[in-house]
């Protein structure tokens, strides 16, 4: 009896520690905004990009999460950055307003899922062709800290676009305007002086003469076609053209000259993939009922 007791509490005790390990992912501590299981990032890197995005949710009250995994436990990438966000209470205000990149090793999917305001500061056309786009090429290059670095200012800009030139200076787009240029131009015109046709040649005067020249060439030019025509006479009737016996019909083929094709397009599964691989748009549910935007592609 005593083991029969023994078997059924450790039993029920291995099937609460699988419950726990199974969604200790979602629930439980409180996650940084930096989550490197894959292991992409140095020490030092990871420690930079947390600061930063620390400092846009202090400052923007705006939750942008960066999370990088080796498998998505036979998940979607959506249905995974989606139940990361919410599981582990992320996003600030009542809304939950936040960003969250999400880069699975598994398949080398890339994943954004934004919610509350995140899904208006992000809509369709920011997420994937202002940030998702300009990202890829890096993820592309295994440059995962530069890519993760430009997601977090490019998220910083769409939140609050004052800091467009800021983030234009840091990547080497700016524009210095005080720079002195010295052009050194080997002419000199004068923008005050009236300017006026050169008055010693005459067009108009020359157009009569260029068009009677024009017509005795071409009189000499017919002239000279008909005289060589003189043996030659018209004939009132099409036969009289015609040499006796000069035709002989010697070989008989046929020939196919038309054809007429049908085709009919194979239908093919529709996977909703836009430009560039990318896939996504619009509003979805997660299954914690919260409403998230935002897509994916691979790299």
């Amino acid at each position: 009896m005593i083991k029969k007791i023994t078997y059924v509490t450790l039993s029920i005790f291995m099937c609460l520690a699988l419950t726990v390990s199974s969604y200790a992912f979602y629930e439980g501590e409180i996650l940084p905004r930096v989550i490197d299981d894959a292991d992409l990032l140095m020490g030092t890197e990871e420690m930079h990009l947390l600061a930063k995005l620390d400092e846009i949710a202090d400052t923007e009250q705006f939750d942008v999460i960066i999370a990088t995994v080796d498998t998505l436990e036979g998940k979607t990438p959506q249905e995974y950055a989606d139940d990361l966000y919410d599981y582990n209470d992320f996003g600030l205000g009542d809304k939950k307003d936040g960003i969250l990149l999400l880069v699975s090793m598994e398949n080398r999917d890339v994943y954004i899922s934004t919610t509350g305001s995140g899904i208006f500061f992000f809509g369709d056309g920011i997420w994937d062709e202002s940030i998702l786009n300009r990202i890829l090429p890096y993820l592309s290059d295994g440059k995962y800290f530069e890519a993760f670095e430009l997601y977090a200012s490019l998220c910083e800009v769409h939140i609050n676009p004052e800091l467009y030139d800021k983030m234009q200076d840091d990547y080497g787009y700016g524009y210095d305007d005080s720079s002195d240029y010295d052009y050194d131009y080997d002419y000199y015109y004068d923008y005050n002086q009236s300017y006026s046709p050169s008055k010693n040649f005459d067009f108009i005067g020359m157009i009569p003469v260029s068009l009677a020249i024009g017509m005795v060439i071409s009189v000499l030019i017919m002239l000279s076609f008909r005289s060589k025509l003189k043996s030659v006479r018209s004939k009132p009737n099409a036969h009289d053209y015609q040499v006796p016996d000069s035709m002989r019909i010697t070989h008989q083929s046929d020939m196919y000259l038309y054809s007429h094709v049908t085709k009919t397009p194979r239908q093919t599964q529709n996977t909703g993939a836009r430009g560039g691989g990318i896939h996504g748009g619009g509003v979805h549910v997660g299954s914690s009922g919260r409403s998230h935007g935002g897509g994916g592609a691979r790299f």
